[in-house]
């Protein structure tokens, strides 16, 4: 983790014990988590869809999408995908509205 200094020093300087300045350290990273963290989803669910499409899933998007393209049926692949799209939007609005509500000092 990688606290401003500032920080760090400020808090010190201020006479935090330890424990204090773990929190500094820990508030400070929480910017960095979520971003991660929604990164991580939108790879998770492409990972997921591309599993579904080869692994021999029987439900799922990815296993709609490859039936659908093998079959022709052109509406309902597109449709899958999406879908598919839709929900990364989703998932990516709903973690950087959970971070402007967590994390509301991030950027300032």
């Amino acid at each position: 983790m990688n606290a401003r200094k500032t920080r760090l020093l400020a808090a010190w300087l201020m006479g935090a014990r330890r424990h204090q300045i773990l929190l500094v350290v820990l508030l400070e990273s929480f910017p960095q988590t979520f971003i991660d963290c929604a990164a991580a989803s939108r790879s998770r669910l492409i990972v997921v869809i591309v599993a579904e499409m080869f692994i021999g899933s029987k439900d799922g998007l990815g296993n709609s999408i490859f039936e659908a393209q093998q079959l022709f049926e052109m509406p309902a692949m597109y449709a899958a995908i999406f879908a598919s799209g839709a929900l990364g939007y989703g998932l990516n609005l709903l973690f950087r509205l959970v971070e402007r509500r967590v994390v509301h000092w991030a950027g300032k």
